[in-house]
């Protein structure tokens, strides 16, 4: 309830399911993959129902970057909003997947921010 009431995306944003567009690995009996966007604001929610960890590739295909008129992003701030724990070396992207490790029974609710090139200065 909390994450909802501090999330826009969580309880006003457009939803896109994304386990129609997983491959081999994922499996749709026992993982589930969404995003949520509201504004700025862009959540993966991701979780495991088997009872083993499971290595993950998220795909998030052209149909959701339009869908929630979302743009490729080489690297990304990824926090769990569960834990606080931070993921790091996410890319955004249609053409490489979004890669997690999710240990039996959990889940996470990744808030995607991207993080902004420092300019050189001369």
């Amino acid at each position: 309830l909390t994450i909802s009431r501090d999330n826009k995306a969580i309880a006003e944003g457009l939803m896109y399911d994304l386990t129609y567009a997983q491959n081999e690995g994922f499996n749709t009996r026992k993982q589930f993959a969404f995003m949520r966007k509201k504004d700025d604001e862009l959540l993966l929610i991701v979780v495991n129902f088997d009872d083993r960890t499971v290595d993950l590739n998220i795909n998030v295909p052209e149909d959701a970057f339009n869908y929630l008129r979302l743009r490729e992003h080489k690297r990304l701030k990824s926090t769990d909003l569960l834990t606080d724990k931070e993921y790091t070396g996410m890319v955004l992207s249609t053409q490489e997947p979004l890669r997690l490790s999710l240990p039996a029974w959990k889940g996470v609710v990744l808030r995607l921010e991207p993080i902004k090139r420092k300019k050189k200065t001369e």
